[in-house]
């Protein structure tokens, strides 16, 4: 269970919690807030038992970080459509594939584009 605690020469909360290895993990919030410095803790302890629990994945972790965010500043990290992820991921996969690979990638997110009309405006992390 996480917890949260104050140094005498901090004016932050720190967090104590529990990874996916069992270790006991301490640190800073960098908050001054009680209650958003417990809620830290939960949160980067839940996301360490997604992890120990294999259900780790970058979108998953995206979507935790995004709730975190949501509720201590009051933004959402913004969220991308699927086309402009694919947008983004072509030209970057392009440049670690062989010139054979990039194509096949290409063509298949352009036959994926002509498939589903319904869909692709739609978050990725949604």
């Amino acid at each position: 269970m996480a917890t949260i605690f104050k140094r005498a020469a901090s004016p932050y909360w720190f967090a104590c919690y529990v990874e996916r290895s069992g270790k006991s993990v301490r640190r800073t919030t960098k908050t001054t807030d009680k209650g958003i410095a417990l809620r830290m803790a939960q949160d980067w302890e839940h996301v360490e038992r997604m992890a120990a629990g294999g259900q780790a994945s970058v979108a998953a972790f995206q979507k935790v970080v995004s709730q975190v965010s949501e509720r201590v500043i009051g933004d959402a990290l913004p969220a991308q459509t699927v086309r402009q992820y694919f947008e983004e991921w072509l030209p970057s996969s392009a440049r670690r594939t062989s010139p054979a690979t990039a194509e096949r990638y290409k063509n298949t997110v352009r036959l994926w584009a002509c498939f589903d009309k319904t869909d692709r405006e739609k978050g990725v992390l949604r």
